[in-house]
């Protein structure tokens, strides 16, 4: 609930929400902030504490859920700006060791229920989908910094789109891309929950599907505040309209901005900028530039610009926008092969952390060597 008690404070309500959430957190953070910023578990041997209790191993909701919670909080801990950065640091840290252990390469975590580490036919649960983007949605929004919306990118176009079917009338509890069969009985669950359906039991899958296609766009456009007032900034492509204050802080003027473009499936981004009331408004634009992206080009009402990126992996255009500007960015892509061994992440037969009844297991035999191919956000 503090992630509601915080958009609930964010939006005029009582201060009450705010310290309702500050306070629970901080009576829970020891094992959390031991786990992300002071010392995360190694030793996963038999009988180790880590075996037993790791959150390294614990369900991947569980996991997506709770690690963004300090970050949403820093936020509001302006009193305390040491202790802020340090509920930030230890979000991004929980991340950071995701990405280490357990990130496939559809561009989510792994959690056939619980933590599996990295394989080519290791699962997901389509909760973990929806929780993850989400999850990177805030880290996006309170860091500025560009490799959490390549995430964000990278599981919207591969694991969200093969969790539904295409008319969104049926979806999987889990999905293994790579699984040769259905299994008759997965960690005791049916093979079924690979198949598509309209429902599964329980229902969380089902009602998180619907969160896919929001969090990618509401997140498309993001404001910011800089030295000239305030700015938009382009974090997720793909067709959209977006309408926004900007400008100087004593005199904004409305914008909208639209987009056209078939992006990821051709390289080509086209936007137009249009002021309300006509005449121009001085005003910053950033442009996520994807890390794939070696050779990006940007065209700004017919002229080029060079495209410097800063820490974060934007470009900023701060210009006078003049109402019909429009801008042409292109992201070329290249075929990427990459190899990789698959990661054991300290399961060990026959142990599942995550559950004490045992019936599922995290196991990933480590060291075993694949390969992607990737194009763009695109994997193939």
């Amino acid at each position: 609930q503090c992630e509601a008690l915080l958009e609930g404070y964010a939006f005029g309500g009582s201060e009450t929400l705010r310290e309702v959430c500050l306070r629970g957190l901080a009576a829970n953070e020891a094992p959390f902030l031991q786990a992300w910023v002071k010392a995360p578990c190694t030793n996963f041997s038999e009988g180790s504490s880590c075996l037993e209790r790791s959150f390294e191993l614990q369900h991947g909701v569980t996991w997506n859920e709770i690690a963004k919670l300090w970050a949403m909080a820093s936020g509001w801990m302006t009193e305390d700006p040491a202790k802020a950065n340090m509920y930030l640091q230890a979000s991004i840290n929980a991340y950071d060791q995701l990405d280490a252990r357990d990130m496939l390469p559809i561009g989510v975590n792994s959690g056939d229920e619980a933590l599996s580490g990295v394989a080519p036919n290791a699962s997901v649960e389509t909760c973990d989908i929806a929780d993850f983007m989400h999850s990177k949605t805030w880290l996006l929004r309170l860091t500025g910094d560009a490799h959490h919306g390549d995430q964000l990118e990278r599981a919207f176009h591969n694991a969200a789109p093969a969790a539904v079917s295409r008319d969104w009338r049926s979806h999987v509890y889990f999905q293994a891309p790579n699984l040769q069969r259905i299994p008759k009985d997965a960690y005791r669950l049916p093979g079924e929950r690979y198949q598509m359906a309209e429902h599964h039991d329980p229902a969380c899958c089902t009602g998180n599907q619907a969160r896919l296609l929001p969090n990618y766009i509401h997140h498309m456009w993001m404001s910011f505040q800089g030295p000239s007032g305030l700015g938009l900034a382009a974090t997720m492509y793909g067709p959209n309209r977006v309408s926004a204050s900007v400008g100087p802080l004593g005199a904004l003027r409305r914008v909208d901005i639209d987009v056209t473009t078939a992006y990821p499936f051709e390289t080509g981004i086209h936007m137009v900028v249009r002021i309300r009331d006509g005449g121009s408004v001085d005003f910053a634009v950033k442009f996520r530039i994807p890390n794939w992206c070696k050779g990006p080009t940007l065209t700004v009402a017919g002229a080029s610009v060079p495209i410097a990126l800063a820490a974060g992996g934007f470009h900023e255009v701060q210009r006078t926008w003049a109402d019909g500007d429009a801008v042409e960015l292109d992201l070329p892509m290249e075929p990427l092969v990459e190899t990789a061994r698959t990661i054991n992440n300290g399961g060990v037969p026959g142990k599942d952390t995550a559950y004490a009844d045992g019936n599922r297991n995290n196991y990933v035999a480590g060291g075993l060597p694949y390969a992607t191919v990737s194009l763009g956000p695109l994997l193939f």
